[in-house]
């Protein structure tokens, strides 16, 4: 289960669940493979020129493999095997995936504040009671 606080995202691949870290070592890999976070992030949503944030068509299958691959640096066991993520990838489609690597992205540039989410829940109770 991904830890919001910590802005892990869960990213569903091939019908298993996994959780994607934003660390230094995953902003590391993907800057040394490819530029900055911004400008990959750009490859997948852009401003419209009004303020809101829309999709982008920029982005290639290599961008969302170089995401996961990042997103599971230095878990181990608890990632697919790097050998496996090509197929993975394949099985669940790509564009399926672009959500949760722009969340991956944007957590990296700037990780939910504890404090946010704590506010959230107290706005928004979970606990099944009606108002």
């Amino acid at each position: 289960m991904a830890n919001e606080y910590r802005g892990e995202v869960e990213v569903e691949l091939g019908g298993n669940t996994y959780t994607m870290r934003p660390t230094m070592n995953a902003i590391a890999h993907l800057e040394a493979k490819g530029g900055s976070i911004r400008k990959l992030l750009s490859k997948f949503i852009k401003d419209d020129g009004s303020g809101r944030t829309v999709e982008n068509d920029e982005w290639a299958v290599t961008d969302v493999m170089r995401i996961l691959q990042a997103g599971f640096v230095g878990q181990g066991r608890d990632a697919p095997a790097p050998k496996d993520l090509g197929d993975l990838v394949m099985q669940t489609g790509a564009q399926a995936l672009v959500v949760p690597c722009v969340e991956f992205l944007a957590n990296c540039l700037n990780p939910p504040k504890r404090e946010a989410a704590e506010a959230d829940h107290d706005e928004n109770p979970t606990d099944g009671a009606e108002a």
